[in-house]
């Protein structure tokens, strides 16, 4: 009889990085057909429906549950869904396992960005308290957990207090489609319906107050005043609980050379990824940084700022700058904008990094994971 393997996929179509995650890592487990693991696959009945019937198309188990992410439902209702199914473990794919779910799990914490730099909504007492409360019980009671980096493993053994032999750091892995070129024209009508008209520069993520887009957007202006043709492409959407982060990219003399895509598909973002200068990565801190390495594979070359993760998944080859100095920045995206040569060098060691990320290997060493997880009790 096979290992019955709950999958939290409740964020999946979610927009955000850790919906991609559980979408592409189960694809991935799923090609690879562990012999032994029986995958159950949990979707929110209200949103993640679309995903739900992609993968119900593969012949997966899957289930629609009413207990929405971040949800009072998530906590008493969703226990009794996963009791329900005699399950041998569980893989919740982001922080937020049930506290009144004792049965044995594996979570993956991607960062701890909300412990450095809570929102409006964290700040509230009631809300930093449960945030403070699930992600430690998570972190105590799970057999395993995965940490999407070496920088996110030390900060969970920082800030959390969790041994060293507890956590296995799983790389992610890039989607095929963005190594794929496309055709020129493809590109072109790409940006023209999404009002992109000369030369840009791109972002790729949600409006956070860690991702330091108003120094991005200052940077951008004085760009724009040396004498670039430039546009700035936003990819992603506000969150509502950094309401002062829009005020501030939009606070600039050329605002009007912003363009807001809002969420895009994957071949959009392809078609963008290709036709841009280059990506900015201006963040102050990240959990892994999917977007650089979906650039690299784009043959995009990458300015990030100097942060142990970006160090740590890039290496050298990108164009680093201060992530607190809008001059460090100014002056390692205009070379990547005029010098040809480093600019091309740089998108030639980026495409030789990413055999370094498949979602293959990040499956297998998940796999690996799991099997610790269920001999360990």
């Amino acid at each position: 009889m096979k290992t019955r393997i709950g999958f939290d996929m409740r964020m999946a179509g979610e927009g955000f990085g850790i919906g991609h995650y559980a979408i592409d890592l189960m694809k991935a487990l799923l090609r690879r057909n562990h012999p032994q693991f029986q995958y159950i696959l949990f979707f929110d009945r209200m949103f993640s429906r679309e995903a739900f019937e992609y993968f119900r198309s593969l012949s997966a188990e899957c289930r629609l549950v009413n207990a929405r992410y971040y949800s009072l439902e998530e906590q008493y209702r969703l226990p009794k869904i996963l009791k329900s199914e005699r399950l041998q473990l569980v893989h919740f794919p982001n922080f937020n396992a049930p506290i009144l779910y004792s049965k044995p799990f594996v979570v993956t914490i991607h960062d701890l960005i909300h412990h450095h730099f809570p929102g409006t909504k964290l700040s509230h007492i009631f809300h930093r308290a449960a945030y403070r409360a699930i992600i430690s019980h998570s972190a105590r009671n799970a057999r395993k957990i995965i940490a999407v980096s070496e920088a996110s493993k030390s900060d969970i053994i920082n800030l959390l207090h969790v041994p060293d032999a507890k956590i296995q750091v799983v790389h992610e892995g890039v989607s095929e489609i963005f190594k794929q070129k496309l055709p020129p024209e493809q590109i072109e009508r790409v940006k023209r319906a999404l009002g992109i008209s000369s030369s840009y520069i791109l972002f790729v993520g949600v409006w956070r107050r860690y991702k330091n887009l108003g120094l991005l957007s200052r940077v951008f202006d004085r760009l724009r005043e040396e004498g670039h043709d430039l546009q700035l492409v936003l990819v992603g959407t506000m969150d509502k609980n950094y309401p002062l982060v829009k005020e501030e990219i939009y606070s600039i003399r050329n605002s009007k050379s912003i363009v807001a895509t809002g969420l895009v598909s994957s071949e959009n973002l392809q078609a963008l990824y290709q036709g841009a200068s280059c990506l900015v990565n201006p963040s102050l801190l990240e959990g892994f940084g999917l977007p650089m390495i979906e650039a690299q594979a784009s043959g995009l070359p990458v300015a990030s700022s100097d942060i142990p993760v970006a160090r740590e998944i890039l290496g050298h080859t990108a164009a680093y700058f201060d992530p607190r100095s809008e001059v460090s920045a100014e002056h390692a995206i205009s070379r990547l904008l005029s010098d040809q040569a480093f600019s091309a060098g740089l998108a030639a060691a980026g495409r030789a990094n990413i055999p370094r990320f498949s979602w293959d290997k990040c499956a297998k060493e998940t796999e690996d994971i799991y099997e610790a997880a269920l001999k360990s009790f």
